[in-house]
């Protein structure tokens, strides 16, 4: 027969409606826009689906994610050029047969343009005000989402000639008709939305998208969430002239209508700990929701953690002796270990100041690099265990939350321990403080501080002790280098059947590291 190319994504997406599983991103389904796009191109309804969302408990960042839109003048600016653009690829087209259908379109781009170059100044002097109004030594504030609004209903008044360019008592004319207050927003967001011009290609080879899209999304943002205290934008000045960024703090707004329309949805994950704080987190209806956490089905004499109770990060405690003392830890471990060591900290900045100014002997170093593609991850899996198969051994350093904490299989026991460097607790920020404020109205003070602090930075280190086991024969030591885990603001948040011991010292780590690496050998369970 005749050959023909086809493109294997649209084939695929057209035939998941003849499908029993179809395996996709987040994206398809929590981002209002692709969920849309992807339902109709699918032929599928939420009402069709019992949707499986695995490793569930990044699902609130990934939401929060999606919804964390950046603004700066030079998008605005560009913004502004492409609406010239589109105008004139429009004006050009209406002289075209039938063009006269385009009228309406092109009078609102018009429109639309108008309002943009006029609001440039509003903006300019919006950063200029926030910049200049920040308390010294800050970097970041809080912005209204009136303040970023009033910018472009002022810009409306003046293109409708309901402001400036008059005197008093002088007859208002505009070449445009006024719009509502209440819908101009929704009408500025469609028509930057609509915007069609010709895009320079990205990185990927694709063309980029417009920064005409990238406002109407931020215009949508404002439109669904500006009215409630879920929604805050922040200031800060990174960039040429700074830039406000959206930050939605409550994911089950996304969440809630997603679930409770669909047929059904199981959510899990190792790290879907306390259930119930995610459940209530991404709005699942309560009446209609079992949440349980069933035991780890690996052996805990095979996974044992021990918590240095001479060493902290804690910000007031740091210090040379610290740091000496931490490392000591370290090496223990190293010395004590047959195989790969892991080591993971909160922050780079952290993990080159423990791990990366100092000399580990025994092993090589290989540090993370956040520029690493997915084949460089599998590499170094690899590079892991034929480095083990030579009898050579490997620290290997990366960071909570990073790429080689979360998501990689170190499959064949790759790795024999991990330390992990502190707790992973959010810097104080103004969103930090948005999001603990919410959090008090939502769920009340008292599971405020840990949905918002302690909860996550305790499924963060979860996430890494959970990186050597990964089969029911493999083994591995845990070793906790901060001893607040054992407070209990930090204690409760770890799963009851979690083994915990305690080592005063470097000597202490190591006696117990041989002890168990000496009872405990990798290989069939029935042998031990």
């Amino acid at each position: 027969g005749e050959q023909a190319q086809t493109c294997p994504w649209k084939i695929a997406r057209e035939a998941v409606s003849g499908a029993d599983v179809f395996v996709g991103d987040y994206n398809h389904l929590f981002d209002e826009g692709v969920r849309q796009s992807s339902l109709k191109a699918m032929d599928l309804e939420l009402e069709d689906i019992i949707i499986i969302v695995d490793e569930a408990h990044n699902l609130p960042d990934r939401i929060r994610m999606t919804l964390e839109k950046r603004l700066t003048q030079t998008m605005i600016r560009n913004t502004w050029m492409e609406l010239e653009e589109f105008g004139g690829t429009l004006a050009q087209s209406m002289k075209m047969p039938g063009g006269e259908a385009l009228e309406m379109t092109h009078g609102l781009v018009q429109w639309a343009f108008d309002v943009i170059r006029n609001s440039r100044n509003g903006f300019t002097q919006l950063f200029s005000r926030l910049r200049n109004g920040l308390e010294r030594g800050k970097e970041e504030a809080e912005v209204g989402v009136d303040d970023l609004l009033n910018v472009l209903h002022q810009s409306c008044d003046v293109v409708e000639g309901k402001v400036g360019q008059m005197q008093l008592q002088e007859e208002v004319t505009s070449k445009y008709p006024s719009v509502d207050a209440a819908v101009r927003i929704h009408q500025l967001r469609d028509i930057l939305s609509s915007v069609d011009v010709d895009m320079d290609a990205g990185d990927d080879g694709n063309p980029m998208e417009p920064n005409a899209h990238k406002v109407a999304e931020i215009l949508d943002c404002l439109i669904r969430f500006g009215s409630s205290s879920a929604l805050t934008m922040v200031y800060d000045t990174k960039g040429k002239d700074g830039r406000i960024t959206t930050h939605l703090l409550d994911p089950g707004l996304v969440a809630q209508p997603v679930f409770t329309q669909s047929a059904g949805a199981i959510l899990m994950s190792g790290t879907l700990y306390p259930p119930t704080m995610y459940a209530e987190m991404l709005g699942l209806p309560k009446k209609s929701t079992t949440a349980v956490a069933y035991e780890s089905p690996f052996a805990a004499m095979r996974r044992p953690v021990l918590v240095a109770t001479d060493v902290t990060t804690k910000y007031t405690e740091r210090g040379e002796a610290n740091t000496r003392n931490i490392r000591s830890h370290i090496q223990s471990l190293i010395d004590a270990t047959p195989g790969n060591v892991a080591v993971f900290a909160p922050s780079y900045a952290m993990l080159n100041d423990v791990v990366g100014e100092a000399h580990f002997s025994g092993v090589r170093m290989m540090v993370e690099n956040r520029e690493w593609s997915k084949q460089d991850l599998d590499q170094v899996v690899e590079t892991l265990l034929e480095e083990k198969r030579a009898g050579r051994r490997i620290l290997l350093a990366g960071v909570f939350g990073a790429r080689l904490s979360e998501g990689v299989d170190y499959h064949g026991g790759a790795l024999d321990a991990v330390a992990c460097i502190g707790i992973p607790n959010s810097p104080p920020s103004v969103l930090s403080s948005a999001l603990k404020t919410y959090a008090e109205e939502r769920f009340g003070r008292n599971l405020a501080w840990r949905y918002t602090v302690s909860q996550p930075a305790v499924n963060s280190i979860l996430q890494a002790m959970g990186r050597p086991i990964r089969a029911i024969e493999d083994r591995a030591l845990i070793v906790l280098l901060d001893r607040r885990v054992n407070e209990r603001t930090y204690a409760h948040c770890f799963p009851s059947d979690l083994r915990m011991n305690e080592a005063s010292n470097p000597e202490a780590t190591a006696r117990f590291a041989r002890r168990f690496f000496a009872k405990i050998q990798p290989g069939s369970i029935d042998k031990q």
